[in-house]
């Protein structure tokens, strides 16, 4: 069978409320909270906070839903009960110092405590990690890089560009190209038949053995091999 509580939900719903304006008050009686929320709208969401309200909802289960006896334990004789989370304990020099560890290293939470917070726990800043990813400035900064992303993919230029096929050399006129990548002078044409254009005389039949060979060297090369095959030019006799 389902529990039978005492207190209807509007009942727990103003104990809470009670519980929120203690949070307050006891932030504005400490010094340190005040110097760290020195408004007092501040102060009041800080003591809404999911921290304030467990305290209260677990005081309230302990004591049977006795809610005079719950609102001694929030105001005890030596004063409010402050309740404060990982997120409102830490200094703003911390979170600053936090921020900065998360960009070098990122969720490696090991090396952030070793090089940036030593003092603090491993718990502690990984408690503090997933609170802080709730605020503004979580936010603040996660559409800051995604605009910095956004302006650096713009700034991309890629222009055209058609890498020429070697295989292919035509002329702008559509006149045919040189046969076999060998260019004469400009009053001969090349008849775009079979064979190699003769790189002495360009033409496609030669007698020259040494000169129609498919040796594409400079012309001592040339003369040597034509020495070679005991075949020297006429024109170096």
């Amino acid at each position: 069978a389902l529990p039978i509580f005492p207190l209807s939900d509007r009942q727990i719903d103003q104990f809470l409320v009670v519980a929120r304006a203690v949070g307050t008050f006891a932030r504005a009686l400490d010094c340190s909270s005040s110097v760290r929320q020195p408004s007092l709208h501040m102060s009041a969401a800080a003591a809404s906070r999911d921290i304030t309200l467990f305290h209260a909802m677990d005081t309230l289960h302990k004591l049977e839903y006795d809610l005079s006896s719950a609102i001694s334990i929030l105001v005890p004789q030596g004063g409010p009960v402050l309740c404060r989370d990982e997120m409102e304990d830490w200094s703003a020099s911390e979170a600053s110092l936090f921020e900065d560890a998360l960009e070098k290293y990122g969720k490696d939470f090991n090396d952030i405590r070793q090089d940036f917070l030593p003092w603090k726990s491993l718990t502690s800043i990984i408690e503090y990690y997933y609170m802080w990813k709730t605020t503004d400035r979580y936010v603040q900064q996660k559409r800051l890089k995604a605009a910095e992303a956004e302006s650096k993919l713009k700034q991309v230029y890629i222009p055209t560009y058609n890498k020429p096929n070697p295989n292919q050399l035509s002329s702008n006129n559509g006149k045919a190209g040189a046969m076999n990548g060998a260019i004469g002078p400009s009053n001969q044409s090349q008849t775009p038949s079979v064979g190699r254009a003769c790189e002495s005389c360009y033409r496609v039949s030669c007698k020259r053995p040494y000169v129609t060979s498919s040796y594409t060297g400079n012309a001592n090369s040339k003369y040597r091999q034509s020495k070679v095959r005991n075949k020297v030019p006429p024109d170096r006799k």
